[in-house]
């Protein structure tokens, strides 16, 4: 209590000192003094405020995405779960099937360049080289 007091007391001491400097500017004329010390204040109070700005976006950010994962949330466990059955096997459906069709190439590039008894592989390189 007796620092939070001391802490207080020193605040009210650096106020009275700021607010004394800044009377004592204006009465004997310190022009240069003045300016220096209404811009920083005023910079201060923009920097205050731009970081105001920042986290009030980050908190409605936030606020946004806390929001969607729970629509997220209550659409799977309240939707029609043969919907999400379907559509989740659909999905696996095209996944494997792409699959299928890169395994496809590939052995077919096999095949060929086996069937060529190496030869394929050469034309190939050539191929490459000569472009």
């Amino acid at each position: 209590i007796a620092r939070m007091e001391r802490a207080e007391k020193d605040k009210k001491n650096k106020e009275a000192a700021s607010l004394g400097k800044t009377l004592q500017m204006i009465f004997y004329g310190d022009a240069q003094l003045l300016r220096s010390n209404a811009f920083r204040g005023w910079h201060m109070a923009l920097v205050q405020e731009q970081n105001d700005r920042r986290l009030e976006a980050a908190t409605k950010r936030h606020e946004a995405e806390k929001e969607a994962k729970r629509k997220t949330m209550m659409v799977m466990f309240h939707s029609n779960d043969q919907m999400m059955v379907l559509n989740t096997f659909q999905a696996w459906a095209r996944s494997f099937g792409e699959e299928k069709v890169k395994q496809a190439r590939a052995q077919k590039m096999m095949r060929w360049m086996a069937e060529q008894d190496g030869n394929g592989l050469l034309s190939v390189v050539i191929q490459a080289w000569c472009k």
